[in-house]
Protein backbone atom coordinates (compact mmCIF):
# COMPACT_ATOMS: atom_id res chain seq x y z
CA UNK A 1 0.00 0.00 0.00
CA UNK A 2 0.98 3.82 -0.36
CA UNK A 3 3.14 4.46 2.22
CA UNK A 4 3.96 8.42 1.85
CA UNK A 5 2.78 10.67 -1.62
CA UNK A 6 6.28 10.40 -2.98
CA UNK A 7 5.56 6.83 -3.85
CA UNK A 8 9.11 5.80 -4.14
CA UNK A 9 8.63 2.45 -4.52
CA UNK A 10 7.19 0.51 -7.41
CA UNK A 11 4.73 -1.11 -5.33
CA UNK A 12 3.23 2.18 -4.19
CA UNK A 13 2.72 3.15 -7.92
CA UNK A 14 0.21 0.22 -8.58
CA UNK A 15 -3.30 1.59 -7.49
CA UNK A 16 -2.55 5.31 -8.42
CA UNK A 17 -1.82 4.24 -12.22
CA UNK A 18 -4.69 1.78 -12.24
CA UNK A 19 -6.99 4.41 -10.96
CA UNK A 20 -5.57 6.99 -13.37
CA UNK A 21 -5.53 4.22 -16.24
CA UNK A 22 -9.59 3.94 -15.75
CA UNK A 23 -9.91 7.51 -15.45
CA UNK A 24 -8.56 8.29 -18.81
CA UNK A 25 -9.85 5.22 -20.86
CA UNK A 26 -12.92 6.65 -19.29
CA UNK A 27 -12.22 9.95 -20.63
CA UNK A 28 -11.75 7.78 -24.14
CA UNK A 29 -14.90 5.90 -24.18
CA UNK A 30 -17.50 9.00 -22.60
CA UNK A 31 -16.23 12.04 -23.17
CA UNK A 32 -13.94 11.67 -26.43
CA UNK A 33 -15.35 9.61 -28.86
CA UNK A 34 -12.91 9.26 -32.01
CA UNK A 35 -15.58 11.06 -34.24
CA UNK A 36 -15.56 14.38 -32.22
CA UNK A 37 -11.94 15.55 -32.04
CA UNK A 38 -9.45 12.84 -33.97
CA UNK A 39 -6.46 14.84 -32.91
CA UNK A 40 -7.63 14.61 -28.73
CA UNK A 41 -8.97 11.58 -28.97
CA UNK A 42 -4.99 10.35 -30.22
CA UNK A 43 -3.23 12.50 -27.74
CA UNK A 44 -5.45 10.82 -24.50
CA UNK A 45 -4.87 7.44 -26.38
CA UNK A 46 -1.21 8.25 -26.58
CA UNK A 47 -1.58 8.80 -22.29
CA UNK A 48 -3.28 5.89 -22.25
CA UNK A 49 -0.57 3.91 -23.51
CA UNK A 50 1.84 5.96 -21.66
CA UNK A 51 0.02 4.97 -18.32
CA UNK A 52 -0.21 1.37 -18.96
CA UNK A 53 3.17 1.18 -20.12
CA UNK A 54 4.61 2.44 -17.05
CA UNK A 55 1.80 0.41 -15.57
CA UNK A 56 3.80 -2.83 -16.75
CA UNK A 57 7.05 -1.90 -15.71
CA UNK A 58 5.43 -1.23 -11.92
CA UNK A 59 4.43 -4.55 -11.80
CA UNK A 60 7.65 -5.86 -12.91
CA UNK A 61 9.26 -3.65 -10.14
CA UNK A 62 11.06 -0.63 -11.90
CA UNK A 63 10.15 3.01 -11.19
CA UNK A 64 10.55 5.11 -13.58
CA UNK A 65 9.41 9.30 -13.68
CA UNK A 66 5.82 9.61 -14.50
CA UNK A 67 6.60 13.55 -14.49
CA UNK A 68 8.65 12.57 -17.70
CA UNK A 69 6.50 10.87 -19.14
CA UNK A 70 4.01 12.75 -19.33
CA UNK A 71 5.53 15.83 -20.52
CA UNK A 72 6.80 13.87 -23.39
CA UNK A 73 3.99 12.66 -24.50
CA UNK A 74 2.61 16.38 -24.47
CA UNK A 75 6.32 17.33 -26.38
CA UNK A 76 5.89 14.69 -28.55
CA UNK A 77 2.11 15.51 -29.65
CA UNK A 78 2.95 19.38 -30.11
CA UNK A 79 5.69 18.35 -32.73
CA UNK A 80 3.04 15.85 -34.38
CA UNK A 81 0.03 18.97 -33.93
CA UNK A 82 2.76 20.72 -35.75
CA UNK A 83 3.11 18.84 -38.56
CA UNK A 84 -0.78 17.64 -38.97
CA UNK A 85 -1.82 21.39 -38.73
CA UNK A 86 0.88 22.56 -40.63
CA UNK A 87 1.44 25.49 -38.19
CA UNK A 88 4.74 26.64 -36.90
CA UNK A 89 4.55 26.58 -33.34
CA UNK A 90 7.75 26.53 -32.65
CA UNK A 91 7.74 29.03 -30.05
CA UNK A 92 5.25 27.30 -27.82
CA UNK A 93 7.38 23.44 -28.83
CA UNK A 94 10.77 25.23 -27.54
CA UNK A 95 9.35 26.45 -24.31
CA UNK A 96 7.63 22.31 -23.87
CA UNK A 97 11.64 21.66 -24.24
CA UNK A 98 12.95 24.23 -22.26
CA UNK A 99 10.30 22.79 -19.28
CA UNK A 100 10.90 18.93 -19.85
CA UNK A 101 14.41 20.44 -19.80
CA UNK A 102 13.91 21.54 -16.37
CA UNK A 103 11.87 18.99 -15.32
CA UNK A 104 14.37 16.83 -15.97
CA UNK A 105 16.64 18.31 -13.68
CA UNK A 106 14.48 18.93 -10.93
CA UNK A 107 13.73 15.24 -10.59
CA UNK A 108 17.27 14.41 -10.61
CA UNK A 109 18.38 17.14 -8.47
CA UNK A 110 16.05 16.08 -5.71
CA UNK A 111 17.03 12.41 -5.88
CA UNK A 112 13.55 11.14 -6.80
CA UNK A 113 14.99 9.50 -9.89
CA UNK A 114 18.57 8.18 -11.13
CA UNK A 115 19.28 9.34 -14.82
CA UNK A 116 17.81 5.92 -16.46
CA UNK A 117 14.60 6.20 -14.90
CA UNK A 118 14.46 10.08 -16.24
CA UNK A 119 15.56 8.54 -19.35
CA UNK A 120 13.27 5.91 -19.48
CA UNK A 121 9.87 8.02 -18.77
CA UNK A 122 10.69 10.10 -21.06
CA UNK A 123 11.12 7.92 -23.75
CA UNK A 124 7.36 6.03 -22.71
CA UNK A 125 5.89 9.14 -23.34
CA UNK A 126 7.38 10.10 -26.26
CA UNK A 127 7.29 6.64 -28.11
CA UNK A 128 3.77 6.33 -26.76
CA UNK A 129 2.61 9.66 -29.28
CA UNK A 130 5.38 8.29 -32.48
CA UNK A 131 3.56 4.73 -31.96
CA UNK A 132 0.00 6.13 -32.35
CA UNK A 133 1.10 8.94 -35.66
CA UNK A 134 0.47 6.41 -38.17
CA UNK A 135 -3.49 6.20 -37.29
CA UNK A 136 -4.57 9.92 -37.29
CA UNK A 137 -1.50 11.50 -38.77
Amino acid sequence: MIRSRILSSAEERIYPLLIFLALVLMILLRVIPNNYSVELYYFFMGIALTTASCLLLALLGKVVSLHMAGIGTLLMFMVILSFHFERNIVVAISLCTLATGLLASARLFLNRHGRAGVLTGWLIGMVAQLILIQFWL
